[in-house]
């Protein structure tokens, strides 16, 4: 407490306990708090709008609260309004994980949680209307049971149409150069290898950046983050230079990432993009050991070290993720990790599976079983080594929309300045909503990717919020479908 200046530790159930709506009366754990300075005297409560509890059975639940403090004996206390309540249900939007005899029911729309028993999991779900009592107050208190007027589905699409549509941040991804270094068996710019030396003309440059600062003049975009691209975009630095002098010009300010490969990335390099290009973070891939490594890049083994060494000498200059592409290469990439682990490289690691544009709807779910299977093996070598825990991939707020494409504010723009919502289309001009060198645009293809057409099972999926139907271009575009049972699993796993 800043006033008393005095403070003691909590349980994490007292914690919650304390900071839930209930007015608390003077009892033998909580006077403890109060002599403390931590409990003040509370006068909001009135009696005329509240309903009644008994406190004595809510507590004395609770280890540590064995009694009513004698010289207060309060039995029943008001409660605030919004407790009046009384019929409650277990959201929608629940996933439970059972694990040692006891369940994790964790809460995707608002991302919270708690423990709970196997026999008080089926108590509340065998319900369909429920009163809060002493046994769940701690799930009321992390949402996990909701007023049974609340239509959630409404709640959640509220809430994803308010975050994609909010105007603060605009996006834009910027391939400088289709030129690389490397030829990835897996990249999806390996067809157009023929045209693998076009860079970013100077047409495209300026109009880039008009198209920027009509956007940020007229749309009332806050923020502009960019993302330079290719091809390998270390190998047009000169371009990077060019566009962020231009928009210091034009009075923009930005902040800026890059996906790269690593091998150019060295620290003096980086240290120049980081002061002049206000360059924050990079995205690396690393897909295995050094003969691995080589063989799946069209590579050396020396190119492998070198890249290492890059890293270890940026880390401390700006945020590098690394990726792994996880594809039937579990065992090769926890060889890595381990190694990762060993050579002290503080990045945070991304997993996702490698994606071949021509699959059948067959292919896509067996692709999706193919990586839960991968996934699960690295995971359980890494947490059985007790190695680099922050390695393991953990559940996140994605900002409640399933990729930028969804978003009216991130655009893509290749070479000869097509524009494209999904950056695994760029270079693809069947896929470009319009070109920002011709003024051409076409509005109804890009609803195609902002408009959101979901699966009717969508609107009571419990990951709802935090999949949201998953790519939208497979789902839309392509027709690929959604394999729900296969990523309910796997976002249980990963939580």
């Amino acid at each position: 407490n800043k006033i008393t200046h005095k403070g003691l530790w909590l349980s994490e159930d007292t914690l919650l306990l304390i900071k839930s709506p209930l007015a608390l009366p003077i009892i033998d754990t909580y006077k403890v708090l109060a002599d403390a300075g931590v409990l003040v005297t509370s006068s909001t409560v009135e009696e005329d709008n509240a309903s009644t509890v008994n406190i004595a059975e809510l507590l004395t639940s609770y280890d540590g609260i064995t009694e009513i403090y004698k010289e207060k004996h309060i039995v029943n206390i008001p409660m605030p309004t919004m407790f009046n309540v009384k019929i409650y249900k277990y959201s929608q939007f629940n996933i439970d994980i059972h694990q040692d005899g006891k369940v994790f029911v964790y809460n995707t729309l608002h991302q919270k949680g708690c423990w709970i028993s196997e026999e008080q999991l089926e108590e509340v779900k065998g319900k369909k209307k429920l009163s809060i009592s002493a046994k769940n107050i701690i799930m009321y208190v992390q949402k996990l049971l909701v007023p049974m007027s609340i239509n959630e589905s409404t709640l959640m699409n509220d809430d994803i149409e308010y975050r994609k549509n909010n105007k603060d941040l605009l996006e834009i991804t910027v391939a400088v150069t289709r030129a690389c270094n490397y030829k990835c068996i897996y990249c999806f710019e390996q067809k157009e290898l023929a045209k693998c030396n076009e860079v970013i003309t100077a047409e495209t440059i300026e109009n880039l950046c008009k198209f920027i600062k009509e956007k940020m003049d007229t749309q009332g975009y806050k923020r502009l983050s960019i993302g330079w691209f290719g091809g390998e975009p270390l190998l047009n630095v000169k371009a990077i230079k060019e566009i962020a002098n231009k928009l210091k010009d034009l009075g923009i300010t930005f902040v800026s990432h890059m996906t790269t490969n690593g091998r150019f990335a060295t620290k003096d390099v980086i240290q120049d993009l980081h002061d002049n290009c206000n360059l924050m973070s990079a995205q690396i891939t690393l897909d295995g050991l050094a003969k691995e490594y080589a063989e799946l890049k069209g590579c050396t083994e020396d190119d492998f070290y070198a890249t290492i060494q890059n890293i270890k000498d940026i880390q401390d200059i700006i945020k590098v993720t690394i990726r792994l592409n996880v594809g039937g290469n579990s065992k090769t990439l926890i060889e890595l990790l381990r190694y990762i682990d060993k050579e002290k490289i503080k990045a945070h690691i991304y997993m996702d599976r490698i994606k071949n544009l021509d699959y059948t709807p067959d292919d896509y779910v067996a692709d999706y079983e193919n990586y839960l299977s991968d996934y699960k093996e690295i995971i359980e070598a890494l947490n059985k080594d007790c190695i680099h825990k922050d390695l393991c991939q953990t559940c996140k707020k994605r900002g409640h929309r399933a990729c930028q494409a969804q978003s009216p504010g991130h655009y893509d723009i290749d070479c000869q300045g097509n524009l494209y919502k999904c950056v695994e289309n760029i270079f693809n001009a069947d896929y470009a909503i319009g070109n920002i060198n011709t003024g051409e645009y076409n509005e109804a293809l890009e609803k195609e990717y902002t408009e959101d057409r979901l699966y009717d099972k969508c609107h009571t999926c419990p990951i709802s919020p935090v999949c949201h139907g998953k790519c939208t271009v497979d789902r839309k575009i392509r027709n690929m479908g959604v394999n729900c049972d296969i990523l309910i699993e796997l976002y249980k796993y990963q939580l």
